[in-house]
């Protein structure tokens, strides 16, 4: 009775889900916006206690950003998501990582956090220290200057030999 669910976006699974949260009649706790403007996004962030990413591991997935858990982290917030490559990666121990695809271990992990103010507010701490170690746009521009640089220069390496 103390907790709320906001789903935010357009999914391809929304109606499905919708008819299931009325099916279980969970709708005074769960809440399937839809697409919302990015003010209406940043209203939920910024309420939200904890955020959750449901990507599961698999091939492409794996090797993704996902940019949504990056502004979670951005914004200090405890995150609990499934185990991808990249993420783990990007994230290391600042975020919360359940069974990949296992949906009562996630719900587990976030039942958990919820309990524990305590560790959503170290685990936002280290969420946010870990985006501006490294991953915020000013610490990425010289990576991204080098890359640029020896893409030309492979490039007109490679034009001079032909």
């Amino acid at each position: 009775d103390d907790v709320h669910f906001a789903i935010v976006g357009p999914g391809d699974a929304r109606e499905a889900l919708q008819r299931h949260v009325d099916a279980l009649r969970l709708g005074h706790a769960v809440e399937l916006t839809g697409g919302v403007s990015d003010e209406r996004v940043r209203a939920y962030l910024s309420t939200a206690d904890v955020c959750v990413g449901v990507d599961e591991c698999n091939a492409m997935n794996d090797r993704a950003a996902m940019r949504k858990v990056l502004e979670y982290l951005a914004l200090g917030k405890a995150v609990v998501q499934f185990p991808l490559i990249e993420m783990q990666r990007l994230c290391g121990d600042s975020t919360i990582y359940a069974r990949n695809g296992d949906a009562a271990d996630l719900a587990d992990r976030i039942c958990a956090l919820l309990d524990d103010d305590e560790r959503r507010r170290r685990l936002g701490e280290a969420a946010r220290r870990q985006v501006t170690a490294g991953l915020m746009w000013p610490q990425q521009v010289p990576a991204l200057l080098a890359a640029v640089e020896t893409a030309a220069a492979r490039s007109a390496a490679w034009k001079e030999a032909t």
